[in-house]
C-alpha cells in the first residue's frame, strides 16, 4: 500500500498526473518507448498473455490483462528485457533520473529479509552473493513473475520475464556468470568484443 500511496503523493507534488510525471522523469529520459505506467491500448497490443502454475494434466489457467488503476505505482511497469536493462543500467552509471543521495539511499539496508545475508533498501534488495553485491527487485502479477537485477561494481544487468506463475532463479545466473568469469581468469580466456 506504501508504494500506491507513494503514486498519490507523486501527483501531489508534483502537479500533474502519476503517469505524466513516470513519462516526462523515466521514460522519455531514458527513452524505454515500450514501457508504461499502466494497462493501455499500445500495451495491450505488445503484451504476452499470463499463466497460472504448472498443474499436472491440467490445462494452465489463463489471466487476463486489467489496469491497475490507483494501485499502478506498486504494481510496477508493463516493459520489455531492452527497456529494463536500460532502467538498471541508469539506477548506477547515470545521474538523468536519479541523484547520488537518492541512490544512496535506496541501497542502504533498512531491513533484514529472513536470509543470513540479504537486506532489503527502499525499493531495491541487497543480496550478497560470493563477496558481491547484487541489488535489484522482484515482483509479479497474476499470469506474470519478473526479477531485475545488478551487479553495478562489475557492470552487469539481468532481466528475467516470465509468462507464467512460477519460481524465479536469478541468484543461480549470478553464480553461473560468476563462475564463468572465475574461469576465464584461471585460464586466461579473454573477453569477447561482440
Amino acid at each position: 500500500f506504501a508504494y500506491a500511496l507513494l503514486g498519490e503523493v507523486i501527483r501531489q507534488a508534483s502537479g500533474t498526473s502519476y503517469d505524466e510525471y513516470i513519462k516526462k522523469n523515466i521514460l522519455k529520459k531514458l527513452r524505454m518507448a515500450n514501457t508504461f505506467p499502466d494497462l493501455n491500448k499500445k500495451a495491450k497490443l505488445l503484451l504476452a498473455n499470463g499463466y497460472g502454475r504448472f498443474i499436472p494434466n491440467e490445462k494452465r489457467e489463463k489471466f487476463k490483462h486489467i489496469p491497475t488503476n490507483a494501485y499502478k505505482p506498486a504494481a510496477g511497469f508493463i516493459s520489455n528485457v531492452d527497456d529494463l536493462i536500460k532502467f538498471t543500467k541508469a539506477l548506477y552509471t547515470n545521474n538523468s533520473i536519479l541523484s547520488k543521495n537518492s541512490l544512496r539511499l535506496m541501497i542502504n539496508s533498512a531491513k533484514k529479509t529472513g536470509e543470513e545475508e540479504n537486506t532489503y533498501g527502499l525499493g531495491l534488495s541487497i543480496l550478497k552473493l560470493k563477496n558481491k553485491i547484487i541489488m535489484g527487485h522482484t515482483g509479479g502479477f497474476p499470469g506474470f513473475v519478473t526479477a531485475m537485477q545488478f551487479d553495478p561494481k562489475n557492470d552487469i544487468s539481468i532481466v528475467v520475464l516470465t509468462n507464467s506463475i512460477g519460481d524465479l532463479n536469478f541468484r543461480g545466473i549470478f553464480e553461473m556468470i560468476y563462475a564463468i568469469a572465475d574461469n576465464q581468469k584461471i585460464y586466461g580466456l579473454k573477453r569477447s568484443k561482440n
